[in-house]
């Protein structure tokens, strides 16, 4: 069973930071999911929001301002006083710090405003990790099948997964049937034992997004998912030793 810690351990510290991913590497957890975005002068940075408004100042997202505008921007105060003043941390800033066995889940976060066509965001992912330590075990992590195709294509370095979105169990399934998906992250509260079964059946690795508590870990043990998506890996990975599940 695999503790993945979700932005970064984010239930302790300001998500998708440099302290949240060094807080869930201190908690043991098996890999570290992390929102890339891409900035208006072409900078990739940590951000899951299309607007900066729930942690920070300012209106729009972050495709609307260069990297220099939104390192002068507080991303911790929201959280709690004493993260003030913390600042967004670029991709590349994270993959030269972390250790290079660090096993990441790479969550790609095109915005609106994007050109998809040129694919600049993904080519830039690719190109940071083939230039530094990849992402260990974990996988990138996208939302469409044009996606999902593009990277099968352009790298056979990295697995790639695909989450769930707003697709049903029965949708997800199929098309991880017909694209032959290795990694198939999942909303994991409206499956049922027959979903979860079905979907094993593909040989999908499953990831639950997200879970927080006992009851939840209890119910996708017994689903025999193969990784779960927490706010509090230090919690998840105590729990699992506890339990003896490796």
């Amino acid at each position: 069973m695999i503790c993945i810690a979700h932005r970064g351990a984010s239930g302790i510290a300001p998500e998708n930071t440099s302290l949240s991913v060094w807080t869930a590497i201190e908690s043991n957890a098996d890999m570290i999911e992390i929102d890339i975005q891409i900035t208006k002068d072409n900078e990739l940075v940590l951000f899951h929001d299309k607007e900066l408004a729930r942690i920070t100042t300012g209106k729009g997202g972050i495709i609307d301002y260069t990297i220099k505008q939104l390192k002068r921007k507080d991303i911790g105060k929201w959280k709690d006083k004493s993260f003030a003043k913390m600042r967004i941390t670029t991709f590349e800033e994270l993959l030269m710090e972390i250790p290079s066995k660090t096993s990441l889940v790479v969550e790609v976060k095109p915005q609106p405003k994007q050109n998809i066509e040129e694919r600049v965001l993904e080519r830039k992912i690719i190109d940071l990790l083939d230039s530094y330590n990849g992402i260990g075990n974990g996988y990138i992590s996208v939302r469409d099948i044009p996606t999902y195709s593009w990277f099968i294509e352009n790298t056979s370095k990295y697995t790639i997964g695909l989450m769930q979105k707003k697709r049903t169990p029965s949708e997800m399934l199929e098309l991880v049937k017909l694209h032959k998906i290795k990694v198939s992250q999942i909303r994991w509260r409206n499956y049922g034992a027959i979903d979860y079964k079905k979907l094993k059946q593909t040989g999908s690795k499953i990831m639950a997004f997200y879970g927080d508590i006992p009851d939840d870990w209890d119910l996708l043990i017994l689903n025999q998912v193969d990784g779960i998506l927490t706010n509090y890996p230090a919690l998840l990975s105590g729990y699992l030793a506890m339990k003896g599940i490796k």
